[in-house]
This record gives C-alpha cells, structure tokens and sequence, in this order.
C-alpha cells in the first residue's frame, strides 16, 4: 500500500521556496548598502569644507559699513536669501544631530542599522518631521526662483522640487517616500545628507554673488574718494597761489590724481588664495609700475615682471596690504585694506573627454576615453599645479554586483577599463575615493563623480 502524502507539508514547502524565490530577487546586496557608508562619509568631509569657505568669506561683509549697505538694493535681496537658506539649513542640521542621537540612545548607530528601514523612519515620521523639512525646502525653492532665476532653477533640479516624482517604470510616488522613508538606512541617510549639501551649496552660491556686488561697491567707492581728494587738492592750490602758479600746479595735480585711479582700477581687490601666485596690479599705461611699493603684514612674496607685480600667500588669514606712490617729494599712502587670503576651493574632476555631459556618457565613449582631469573651479589666477594620485571605480545599479577597482594616477588602468566594458545601459559608474595633490602643498579628497551610461 503506497504512502499517504502529506498535503500541507508540501504546500508549506512550496510557500517558503516562493517566498525564498521572491525575497532573492527583491534584495539589494549588502555591499552596495554599506558603500553608501562611505559617500556619507564623504559628504561629512565636503560639508566641513564647505562651512571654512563660508567662514572665511563672511570677513568682507564686517568691512562693509552699514550705509554702504543701505545704497544697495540688489544686495538686501541676497541677505535675504542668505537668510532663508539658513532657516532650511537649521532644521536640517538639527534633525541630523536629532536621528544620531537618537540611534545612540536606543543602543545602536547608523552603521549598525544601514540594512535596515524601521528605526530611520520612525524618527522621520515622528511629529511630522519629514513633512516640516519637505515644506520647508520647497518653500525655498519657490523664493529663491522668486529672487534669482538661475539659482532657484539649480537648486530646484537638484533637489528637486516635485511633491510626486514619477519613477522610470511611470509609478507616482510622493517625494518623502522616494528618497527617505522606507528605504534602508544608509540610503535614506546619504541622501539626507546629499539635500543639506545642496543648501550649503546654494548658499555659498548666493553669498559669492553678495560678495561681488560689495566688491564691486568697494572699488567705485575708492574712486569716488579719489575724486574728491583730486578736487580738494584742487580747490586748496586756487586759494593760496597766484594765478601762474594755479595753472602749472592744477595741472600737475590732476596728472597725480589720473595715476592714482588707474592704480585703484587696476589693482586686483576680489578674492586672494594661499599657495599660488596670484596676480595683483599690471596693465598701467599712465605710470611706471617700478614706482609702486606693496607691502604686507604679515610678510608675502611679491615678484616683480614687466608691466606686472604678483603676490604669493604662504598661509591662510588676514593680511594687511599698503599700497605707496614713490613721487619726487616721498612715497604717498595711495591704499590700505585688510585682505582674506582663503584656501585654494578643491578642485572638480571629470572624464577627459570632448563630449562627455555633465552626468550622462555612453559605454562608447567612456571606452575610448583615457583618464579623469582635474581643475580648479577659479578664473583669474595662474594655473594650479595638480595631479591626481587615484581613485576608485565602482558599477551601481547593476542586478549582478561588481567589486569595485582602485586605480593609480589618472590614467585608466586595465582593470578600469575591463571594469568599463561589463556596463550597461542605466548602469552608474561612480568615480569615489578621488585624492589630488594640489600646487599649494596640500593633498585634497574630493566629492565623487558619477556618470549614468546613455547606450
């Protein structure tokens, strides 16, 4: 007589093998969750940086004096982004400090928990957190495309500004859930982390528009004084000479005031790095360029080349730059200003290739390509010496995971290369763990670059 079978047991078994099959197919590897780790590393890192650009900058607005200020309508309006950009920042910041301590009080850390989905959530939900940072970002998103278009547009592209983001298989997805709740971790985090930059970001982006309008307000106002002390000077000679003299001495006079606005015109009185040569004064055509004594406290390199007069700051701080006029009857105080000599900004790499975009490249072209460049993102300043000492190759969003490559210098290596042809249409490469020497002596790690392949 046969076996009865067991027909629960069998359906059981069938359950946890359909069960087994659906979870293998739903997982995302590990590695891949952990790497996250490391880009919010990097983010940290960027996000120090970040606030000692912001440090240093915020010296020329103590120079500006407050009527000075008042003249300048345009400039309230970025003040008034600066400070919008600081309420959204503020909440962010604190609800960072908010979830790590949280995670320490319950007895575990983002490391542990970056599989993991529940307690990350939990604490964004809590109180209506996440809706409190959505409506804050998007409402300014909506004054910054108010104020100026152009930043309103970048920050919202890159945020970005969409209450429901519809994903590339057309499902509709509220914005809080498309990026933070629900997701593991370390995704969540990472991309927490990846929005507080782009604040941070903008708001360097405004203050260095705040910072040319001053700079600019600066210069006319050290034209105007020399103006007015032309015509006082002027005005002095006619009340104490004879007729004869009036003429000959005005005329001297006025040759003396036309030098010393072409030395105010052309002197460079923008931004000062460490490190570098920079050029301070040339194109003078009135006078001789010999006749010019810079001085600084504390002491800088000053090289002298026809038509041109450079400086080289040894370190970062303040400095304090006097400007002389030599003259047949003694030097003459032309210029006194205190300076901010910042760090060099770290530099942007990209692929060295002619038609690469800005994030998209096809697996073509990315073959064909030969290594990653680097430059430094300042215009006016002679060129930085920078080498790049490596870096990192990583494939995401593949179904199979790839081990990432390190590669030496900037030139791709085989394994590179052999790493280059496995990608896909929709795959990431990401370009991470980027360490570059730069001529100013320091050896800077710098935000990853990714590229989605097109073809």
């Amino acid at each position: 007589m046969a076996a009865s079978i067991n027909t629960n047991r069998y359906r059981l078994l069938l359950l946890l093998y359909l069960t087994f099959l659906c979870l293998s197919l739903l997982s995302v590897p590990a590695s891949l969750l952990e790497s996250n780790l490391y880009v919010t590393s990097t983010l940290n890192y960027q996000e120090e940086l970040i606030k000692k650009q912001e440090a240093r900058s915020a010296v020329l607005l103590k120079e500006v004096n407050q009527q000075l200020l008042d003249s300048l309508p345009k400039l309230k309006n970025y003040l008034f982004l600066e400070n919008e950009i600081n309420r959204s920042f503020l909440l962010l910041d604190s609800t960072d400090n908010y979830v790590l301590a949280s995670l320490k009080e319950k007895g575990t850390s983002l490391e542990r928990e970056y599989q993991k989905r529940k307690k990350l959530t939990e604490l964004f939900k809590k109180d209506g957190l996440i809706k409190k940072i959505e409506d804050s970002l998007f409402s300014l998103a909506t004054k910054l495309n108010q104020s100026d278009s152009l930043l309103g547009a970048n920050y919202s592209r890159w945020l970005p500004e969409k209450r429901v983001i519809t994903t590339r298989n057309g499902k509709k997805i509220n914005w809080a859930n498309y990026f933070i709740l629900d997701k593991p971790a370390s995704v969540a985090y990472m991309q927490f982390k990846r929005i507080k930059l782009l604040l941070l970001q903008t708001r360097v982006d405004v203050v260095e528009q705040r910072n040319a309008i001053i700079t600019k307000a600066l210069m006319a106002d050290q034209k105007r004084l020399a103006e007015l002390l032309r015509k006082q000077s002027a005005q002095s000679i006619l009340e104490n000479s004879t007729l004869s003299t009036q003429v000959v001495d005005a005329r001297l006079d006025a040759d003396a005031s036309k030098k010393q606005l072409e030395l105010l015109n052309n002197i460079r009185l923008d931004r000062y790095y460490a490190g570098v040569s920079i050029p301070l004064l040339g194109n003078l055509s009135s006078l001789n360029i010999e006749d010019v004594d810079i001085e600084f406290s504390p002491a800088a390199k000053i090289s002298r080349s026809p038509g041109k007069i450079n400086v080289l700051f040894s370190t970062i701080g303040q400095y304090q730059l006097k400007m002389y006029l030599r003259e047949p009857g003694g030097r003459q105080l032309l210029l006194s200003r205190t300076l901010a000599v910042q760090r060099i900004p770290d530099p942007e790499v990209a692929i060295s290739l002619q038609n690469a975009g800005r994030n998209m490249i096809s697996g073509a072209d990315l073959l064909r390509s030969n290594s990653l460049f680097a430059s430094v993102p300042v215009s006016g300043i002679e060129e930085v010496s920078l080498r790049i000492n490596g870096f990192r190759v990583s494939i995401l969003g593949g179904k199979e995971e790839i081990p990432a490559v390190y590669n030496y210098g900037p030139v791709f290596q085989d394994e590179s290369k052999q790493l280059f042809a496995k990608l896909k249409r929709g795959n990431l490469v990401m370009f991470d763990n980027i360490t570059i020497m730069v001529g100013d002596g320091s050896t800077r790690s710098v935000k990853p670059v990714l590229y989605k392949i097109s073809d």
